[in-house]
């Protein structure tokens, strides 16, 4: 393999330290990836077991702090198991590594609109994930004009009729100075994400939902960088960016998946 133009928009087979051996330091703009989970059986969807988690995940980190530009980002969707009803430490340990040498800019919630049934009587269903921002510098890119949502503010009717009309006298109560408050239409969302789990029937157990790598990429890009997604899994990173006019990268050790991505972005139409 070769980098950099053998990279670009390509999924490549393989693993993803290797591949990354080939990037040059400062490249990437954006990493938003989902890793395998921690399992004691190996043999499930290639899980790293608990003890070994946080120091498998924490040197792939580091590669990818390398990878990554001064102004770039890296997103990862990751969750602690339960064993026997009690949540594991791996992920406190890993966070733990992670903040010693690089920037914790913000921890995102996914809530899941259909979660899945928990098999144990001991635990209510797992309705959210987390997703942790990371930065190399102070100066990374974040653009939340490009992720505006619908405001659900109770004066927004009130406001709208009063804007040009001079300031107002609402209150909060919170000892704001809301006499030149205007509540736009639209707002910059919340580190609060709502969506579904993917429901789409494809030989993956657990697909990325395709708006949530998508949310990350509005919020963190620009048209045209370059995006990596270390396990690339079913694609769901790689469509977000052919849709969205962002170059890809993606590895995956499973040739299975590899495929699946390709054939997924084959129906994707091409956007100039």
């Amino acid at each position: 393999m070769k980098y950099p133009d053998d990279f670009h928009n390509r999924i490549i087979h393989g693993d993803c330290c290797e591949a990354m051996f080939l990037m040059p330091d400062d490249s990437v703009d954006l990493v938003v990836t989902s890793p395998p989970y921690a399992d004691k059986r190996l043999e499930t969807y290639g899980g790293i077991t608990p003890d070994k988690y946080a120091a498998w995940l924490s040197l792939i980190s580091d590669n990818i702090m390398r990878v990554i530009k001064p102004t770039g980002s890296f997103v990862i969707n990751v969750k602690e198991g339960a064993n026997q009803g009690i949540r594991q430490r791996y992920l406190l340990d890993y966070l733990l590594r992670m903040i010693k040498g690089y920037r914790w800019v913000e921890t995102y919630i996914w809530v899941k609109t259909n979660p899945y049934p928990t098999g144990s009587s001991r635990r209510l269903k797992d309705a959210f994930e987390y997703c942790y921002h990371f930065a190399k510098t102070d100066e990374f890119k974040l653009f939340p004009d490009n992720c505006l949502v619908k405001s659900e503010s109770k004066y927004i009717e009130s406001e709208k009729r009063r804007k040009n009309k001079g300031a107002h006298n609402v209150t909060n109560n919170s000892g704001m100075n809301m006499s030149k408050r205007y509540n736009p239409e639209y707002v910059r969302p919340s580190n609060v994400i709502t969506l579904p789990t993917s429901c789409l029937n494809m030989k993956h157990s657990a697909a990325f939902p395709i708006e949530l790598p998508e949310f990350f990429i509005k919020l963190m890009t620009e048209k045209y960088d370059i995006v990596y997604d270390p396990f690339m899994g079913s694609g769901s990173t790689a469509i977000a960016c052919k849709r969205n006019s962002r170059t890809y990268i993606g590895t995956d050790k499973e040739a299975e998946y590899c495929q699946l991505a390709k054939d997924r972005l084959d129906k994707e139409p091409d956007i100039l």
